[in-house]
């Protein structure tokens, strides 16, 4: 609650509370502006599917690629960049793993 009493948002901050910066909240940017993140996030899940794990990039896996940073970008939109990031090295650890066979 702010000094006045009414609650605030989930993304502001009291009123008297001073960030480490100087300023008390960080600037919003204009409605005009937009915003690239999901196509970084895209851009970057392309690469890693291509130079990290090391897949061949037809239109699925580009497709499926491209979904799903598209996903994460909107997603540190939501909820900030740790817990979508864990998610997704938790999925892909889970996905890239292989089971062992008993003998």
């Amino acid at each position: 609650m702010n000094r006045a009493g009414t609650l605030l948002g989930p993304h502001a901050v009291r009123s008297d509370a001073v960030l480490g910066f100087g300023i008390d909240a960080w600037p919003r940017p204009a409605h005009a502006i937009y915003d690239f993140k999901p196509l970084i996030g895209a851009i970057v899940a392309l690469f890693v599917v291509r130079f990290v794990l090391g897949f061949t990039l037809t239109w699925a896996t580009a497709a499926m690629a491209f979904v799903a940073g598209t996903a994460w970008g909107w997603a540190v939109d939501a909820w900030g960049v740790v817990l979508p990031t864990a998610l997704a090295v938790i999925v892909l650890a889970i996905a890239l793993s292989r089971p062992r066979r008993r003998a």
